[in-house]
């Protein structure tokens, strides 16, 4: 049986608008996703396109929102090195470890991520909570003091010398 596409072009026009909310609200990308392939339940539900059609679309938008995924959870990835002094050296946060938010809003890149700090720094605030994800660890929270000295660093030891 051939099915009627009238519906398809609907859906499509609204997955691509859902992708491109996806992509302008990283961390955020989880409403359009859904509403995407609820929409394409219900409208192939009310009017069955031809299976290539079907298959076509669902598996591109998969890939799409599948990568529009990835770029936003690998996009605030910590380069460098983490002052192993500092608050969040002593709680563990490492180079590689990707910030998915601070204070729960999502960050997508190493500068807002900077400047979400910038933020509360300037708001006297004293601490954030960034929820990191580390290698395919589940995602985790950490409370991060924001104007805490660095822990002191122990003085080399002298030799003495004794008479």
């Amino acid at each position: 049986m051939r099915g009627s596409t009238r519906l398809f072009w609907l859906w499509l026009g609204f997955a691509l608008v859902c992708s491109a909310l996806m992509w302008s609200f990283p961390g955020a990308e989880t409403i359009p996703y859904h509403l995407a392939y609820i929409s394409c339940a219900a409208v192939y539900g009310l009017e069955p396109w031809p299976r290539t059609r079907a298959v076509w679309a669902i598996g591109c938008f998969t890939v799409v929102t599948g990568a529009i995924s990835n770029l936003s959870t690998t996009s605030a990835r910590l380069n460098g090195t983490v002052d192993p002094n500092s608050d969040a050296g002593q709680k563990g946060l490492a180079p590689g470890d990707v910030i998915l938010s601070i204070d729960n809003t999502a960050v997508a890149t190493p500068e807002a991520a900077a400047a979400a700090i910038a933020a509360a720094r300037a708001a006297r605030r004293g601490t954030v909570l960034l929820r990191i994800k580390r290698g395919n660890a589940p995602p985790a929270y950490v409370g991060v003091e924001l104007n805490r000295p660095a822990a002191a660093t122990p003085a080399p030891a002298t030799p003495t010398r004794r008479p």
